[in-house]
């Protein structure tokens, strides 16, 4: 519990998370889960949608 401690409380676990929710942003991520798939943002609405997604981009 100590070492968790410390570790949450660090100054440099700030600066990561800080630098996490900066980068999210700045790829339009609004929530989790977020998916991207070779540099694009999917939204998919099903399993089914996000299997596609995957098999394309592995067919190109």
């Amino acid at each position: 519990m100590t070492a968790w401690e410390k570790a949450y409380n660090a100054p440099e676990t700030l600066e990561r998370i800080n630098k996490d929710v900066a980068d999210g942003k700045a790829l339009g991520v609004t929530g989790t889960p977020t998916f991207f798939l070779n540099g694009r943002r999917l939204q998919p609405e099903s399993e089914a949608d996000f299997k596609a997604a995957i098999d394309a981009a592995l067919a190109s």
